[in-house]
């Protein structure tokens, strides 16, 4: 398996356990409300393994802009910023649809792909 296949199967079996990861999670939150989501995003509870601030938090949108990260910092010592982000990254969006499909990922920079910092919104579409 050459990396692009070993990547892309990173891919697909990270987004397949996040899913159902977000899925478990709000089975066993009081509701699967977009509010009840963003409290596991609190900069608290990544406080060891992230420095991040919250650009916004309103009724429909939290945002979230992350300067620092324990993941980002291992593989892109080893030149693996790729594979990190196939079995880190990508994840994220398959997190947020398995808690709730009205919750949406948009993200377009991350310190896993050599931006500066990455940028989580979260919106509510419901």
């Amino acid at each position: 398996m050459g990396k692009d296949q070993a990547t892309e199967f990173l891919k697909n079996y990270t987004r397949e356990k996040m899913l159902e990861y977000g899925k478990n999670n709000a089975k066993s939150s009081s509701d699967g409300s977009f509010r009840t989501y963003i409290t596991t995003l609190t900069p608290e509870r990544y406080q060891d393994t992230m420095t991040m601030e919250i650009v916004e938090n309103s009724e429909t949108a939290y945002e979230i802009k992350v300067t620092e990260c324990i993941w980002a910092s291992i593989f892109l010592a080893e030149s693996a910023g790729d594979i990190g982000w196939a079995s880190v990254c990508c994840g994220d969006y398959a997190w947020a649809e398995g808690f709730n499909p009205k919750i949406k990922l948009v993200r377009d920079k991350t310190l896993m792909q050599g931006h500066a910092f990455c940028n989580h919104r979260f919106i509510w579409t419901g």
